[in-house]
């Protein structure tokens, strides 16, 4: 009876993908206020139910074949990427270094007009329009895994508690912090 009651347990947790991973990409600079927000995200988002939390170099620093690019490839879950770096900027070098997903959303900014937003959309749409359905894409003959990966960047604000705040938005809200 036991083992069928754990057989079951495994077979649901394995269905069941309400587990994140935080990951927080150190700076490249040693700037100890940027250090003490990493380590403040890091530790307010342990609280977080259903949240785990890696601490790695920074991304454009790590080797393909690094300890920190094993660990990631293991997670089979959900991410959400903190780092000093774009967030386009940041899935695109996990994409390429095999750490793969759909873009998640985040609603953490800059006010100052992302770079990354606005008139780039239009003209993609605009092709789109022109091309019509000639073109293969890519996104079509290589299919992303079905998990998100939501990547914030640890610039767009200094406080902790947006940061975590848009975290909690992420997983899935008003979790009550572990005991």
């Amino acid at each position: 009876l036991f083992s069928n009651h754990t057989a079951s347990q495994a077979m649901i947790s394995a269905i069941h993908h309400d587990t994140w991973t935080l990951v927080v990409s150190r700076g490249q600079s040693r700037n100890p206020k940027k250090r003490e927000l990493e380590q403040a995200v890091a530790e307010s988002a342990q609280q977080i139910e259903g949240v785990n939390v890696m601490m790695i170099p920074h991304l454009y620093d790590l080797p393909r074949g690094s300890e920190s690019y094993k660990q990631l490839l293991e997670v089979e879950g959900n991410l959400i990427v903190v780092s000093w770096i774009y967030p386009r900027a940041a899935h695109w070098v996990l994409d390429r270094n095999g750490i793969q997903g759909q873009v998640g959303e985040v609603e953490l900014a800059a006010d100052d007009g992302d770079h990354e937003d606005g008139d780039h959309e239009d003209e993609t749409s605009e092709l789109d329009r022109q091309v019509g359905d000639v073109v293969d894409r890519m996104t079509d003959l290589y299919p992303r895994p079905d998990r998100s990966i939501h990547c914030i960047d640890l610039k767009v604000s200094d406080d902790r508690d947006a940061l975590v705040a848009e975290i909690r938005r992420i997983v899935g809200g008003e979790s009550a912090p572990k005991d």
